[in-house]
């Protein structure tokens, strides 16, 4: 039973709705049209379903729906920068990827710009890492037009050891001692 909807038919391959709960919709909707009709099968069901499930998609703001679920189950955003570029233009560089992660920030955001900005990283342990970060979050300041209630970073105290047992800094060798980052990246955010 072919249905044309805008251009839409009802044989495209439209599966948005879970097979468990396609399922339950089936069986109930064979449950009750049997007491209409009982010759009605769960064929029936299934054909009427797949109709309505194809009708439907077109209605529904994906956009809307991914905000949501972002909104509640938050996300996380993987980037692999290989190109030569200055460090206070990075985030620039990042908003072009995951561009609707990033119009989500935007919106969050822009909606008061009061934040409290939480940031975990297990691998930050160097001065060239924490200058980074420290440009990030100014960035992220100006861009968005944000005011900081509050900054928490959380760092790993794993994986250091002491190659060098002096204060020395050169901006790509490793800390040490996790104090010695903490320090450096205190200065830094100031």
């Amino acid at each position: 039973m072919p249905c044309n909807a805008e251009g839409w038919n009802s044989e495209q391959n439209v599966d948005w709705i879970k097979p468990i709960h396609k399922e339950r919709i089936t069986s109930t909707m064979t449950k009750y049209f049997r007491k209409v009709n009982p010759l009605w099968e769960d064929a029936d069901s299934k054909k009427v379903v797949n109709v309505i499930e194809k009708l439907i998609y077109r209605a529904i703001d994906v956009d809307k729906l991914k905000r949501l679920s972002m909104s509640k189950e938050g996300f996380t955003m993987s980037f692999n920068v290989v190109q030569n570029m200055y460090s206070d233009e990075l985030l620039d560089l990042l908003m072009e990827y995951h561009t609707d992660k990033w119009h989500f920030v935007q919106d969050v955001f822009m909606k008061d710009g009061l934040v409290k900005l939480v940031y975990e990283d297990r691998y930050l342990n160097s001065p060239v890492g924490c200058l980074i970060l420290a440009q990030f979050i100014r960035r992220m300041k100006d861009l968005f037009k944000l005011q900081y209630q509050s900054i928490e970073i959380n760092l790993s105290r794993k994986d250091f050891r002491i190659m060098f047992d002096d204060k020395t800094l050169k901006i790509d060798r490793k800390f040490s001692f996790p104090e010695h980052r903490d320090d450096f990246l205190r200065l830094c955010m100031d």
